[in-house]
């Protein structure tokens, strides 16, 4: 069946996931500029550089006033390494929307007053959920909110531990309509879970965050070679890894 409103296109699984709120995004983008890439390309770092702000917000609510030192989150927002999903892949609803999303979601979480912070946190939820792998966020928040019923349970206060009850309720909801009409599908050929060499994933996830400081290889002498660089040839990136040692 081929999607013929929003709903349905919100709701289209692409590989194991479904496109939710930035696959919209990309079909009114697509709409405006003619299918132009090159806008979209320019529209996906505009909601990178939204990202970013919520995320010194976000510093900012948690732990005050913004210094110097955190000069590292932009820093982990605009590395060079990313510019594959803004100009080879341009995939909206792949990376920076759940990232935008993610950063929302953790920021309404600070709002003091029950009820508003509930109603934000089950509308970011239910995006989440849908866009991209944000649907593990499906997870979360059903653990936060019992949590949170936990502590008004103990603290006797009945009437908002109902409101929790009632918000723990919907967000098993959530998660359960992502799975109607659901199909596992891997994305990608010989897909095999779990790895029969499980020690490959802390390798796998190593790999990853090293990819950040461009510590490229698989072996001891790349990584080597490349911390060399780090240290000794590149100040922009040493200015980095300093000021995160730092903070």
């Amino acid at each position: 069946m081929h999607p013929h409103n929003l709903w349905e296109l919100f709701r289209l699984q692409w590989g194991p996931q479904r496109v939710g709120i930035g696959f919209l995004f990309t079909k009114a983008l697509a709409d405006i500029s003619h299918w132009n890439t090159r806008a979209e390309s320019f529209a996906i770092y505009g909601v990178l550089c939204a990202a970013m702000v919520t995320g010194l917000g976000l510093r900012a609510r948690l732990f005050g006033r913004i210094s110097f030192p955190d000069i590292v989150i932009p820093l982990l927002f605009f590395t060079p390494l990313e510019y594959e999903i803004l100009t080879v892949t341009p995939i909206a609803t792949y990376g920076v929307f759940p990232l935008l999303l993610l950063l929302l979601y953790c920021l309404t979480w600070t709002i003091p007053k029950l009820i508003p912070r509930y109603a934000a946190v089950l509308g970011l939820n239910f995006l989440l959920i849908y866009t991209s792998f944000g649907v593990l966020v499906g997870i979360i928040t059903p653990v936060l909110v019992t949590i949170e019923c936990i502590n008004l349970y103990r603290k006797r206060q009945a009437r908002h531990l109902l409101i929790s009850l009632g918000v723990l309720a919907l967000s098993l909801l959530s998660s359960g309509s992502f799975f109607i009409g659901y199909r596992f599908l891997s994305g990608v050929d010989n897909f095999q879970f779990p790895h029969p060499q499980f020690w490959n994933y802390p390798r796998f996830m190593a790999l990853a965050f090293a990819h950040f400081l461009e510590v490229k290889g698989i072996g001891f002498f790349p990584v080597a070679h490349r911390s060399h660089r780090i240290f000794n040839g590149d100040r922009h990136r040493r200015f980095a890894f300093q000021t995160i040692i730092w903070r």
